[in-house]
């Protein structure tokens, strides 16, 4: 087998699990079975809070071969890794970690069965373009980085054409690329830049295709859908975009499959806790309002979890700094509301 493919799928269908994304976005993954055992669990913690407490920054993808989500990072807890498995969290202590940071994407591979994880920025500041991955018990290096994309973006599995896509940067001040995992290293696509303002990026399995929205200015309401087609995005002439709060600090947040649709739902948060937000389902060639929500009050990954059939999210119940990180939870989308998941989890320890 290969080096840094898992050696063994690992956790019962039982377990919740969830596809991709964050930040925020991620394609639609298929779990694998296999007949050997699994890596074994980290241990639960005791002495802690139920759940991961994470300033902002911090990311979080399906891990459908261990049954797991996995979080990572963030401001404060910057080098803490932590799964999500049998409905409750436990904090994992692997015995090789990436330096700790916050900013990082990371998303399912479903040919190394195998968590990746790239970029961001350490604690001292220091912008990083190295890459991991994550096997369900630990972490591995497969890439140091030599400064070839830069290091923020967004990446997701494009299922048709059997890749990991990272669009990166912006470079500038608005021009994101568009770079292609080789197995080994990023390669970049000369055709693959675009503009944009904060960018969310999954795989839409009606039109087979990745699809980026992104919005059309730093102060505007309105978004921009972009599909891949392999070496260059082409922009969608839509009759409805979706919008968002007219505000600098609204944005795209989070783009993830609602399985149990099978169409793309998209988050955009308007600015201000309590504010009500939008929510958008994508049906290959429009966008259709879904309905006015209220989000968690900041720090949220949207993750699609395809065995149960359901899309979650994750984030924090009041807002969170770097002064005063807080505990983060899931809420599941029901077709209408964002309901909380671990409230059981809460009960049983006391925890808020």
């Amino acid at each position: 087998m290969a080096d840094g493919m898992r050696k063994a799928p690992g956790r019962t269908a039982g377990v919740l699990v969830m596809a991709a994304v964050v930040a925020g976005v991620v394609g639609f993954l298929i779990a694998h079975t296999g007949a050997m055992p699994g890596p074994s669990p980290p241990p639960l913690v005791t002495g802690v809070p139920f759940g991961p407490v994470s300033g902002p920054g911090y990311t979080a993808a399906d891990d459908p071969a261990a049954g797991q989500i996995v979080v990572f990072g963030g401001v404060d807890t910057y080098g803490t890794t932590w799964v999500w498995e049998g409905g409750h969290w436990a904090l994992a202590r692997p015995g090789t970690s990436p330096p700790g940071r916050s900013a990082a994407t990371s998303a399912y591979d479903p040919v190394t069965r195998t968590v990746m994880l790239y970029g961001g920025q350490l604690q001292r500041g220091e912008m990083v373009d190295d890459t991991w991955s994550w096997n369900g018990d630990g972490w591995r290096e497969l890439d140091a980085g030599a400064g070839h994309p830069p290091s923020s973006g967004v990446i997701a599995w494009d299922s048709s054409l059997n890749e990991m896509v990272l669009v990166a940067g912006p470079v500038t001040n608005s021009t994101y690329e568009t770079w292609e995992w080789t197995g080994s290293r990023w390669k970049q696509d000369s055709d693959g830049d675009f503009v944009g303002y904060g960018t969310a990026l999954a795989f839409d399995p009606i039109s087979r295709t990745l699809i980026a929205v992104t919005s059309s200015g730093p102060d505007e309401s309105s978004t921009v859908t972009l599909q891949w087609q392999g070496s260059a995005w082409h922009r969608m002439q839509l009759m409805l975009d979706p919008t968002i709060a007219a505000h600098p600090s609204a944005t795209v947040a989070a783009l993830a499959l609602d399985p149990m649709v099978g169409r793309l739902l998209l988050t955009c948060a308007a600015a201000g806790p309590g504010a009500a937000s939008d929510e958008w389902i994508w049906d290959g060639t429009k966008w259709t309002l879904a309905a006015a929500v209220q989000l968690p009050a900041s720090s949220y990954a949207e993750i699609a979890d395809p065995r149960d059939a359901r899309t979650l999210l994750i984030g924090s119940l009041v807002p969170t700094t770097p002064e005063a990180p807080e505990l983060i939870h899931i809420w599941a989308w029901d077709g209408a509301a964002w309901r909380r998941q671990d409230l059981a989890a809460a009960s049983s320890t006391g925890s808020r």
